[in-house]
């Protein structure tokens, strides 16, 4: 299973980005001030992982669906 996938048998886990820590449906802040949900505390805490290479998957895509990946010097 995928981290940013949540098993539904497992309570999920929060990054806050309020007190920079890991929560779980006991002690979630508002919805607005976390990430997630994750299947795991480790994968909580591991957000900025995560974060940071969907956004690099998403600006390739965007690349390639602009055409600004083709090769300049080709014909």
């Amino acid at each position: 299973m995928a981290a940013h996938q949540v098993d539904p048998d497992r309570a999920p886990f929060w990054w806050c980005t309020v007190h920079d820590r890991i929560e779980d449906d006991s002690t979630t802040c508002r919805a607005k001030d976390r990430y997630g949900p994750y299947d795991s505390p480790a994968a909580a805490a591991d957000w900025r992982s995560l974060f940071e290479q969907r956004e690099d998957d998403w600006e390739e895509q965007d690349e390639a669906w602009e055409g600004e990946d083709s090769d300049p010097d080709a014909p």
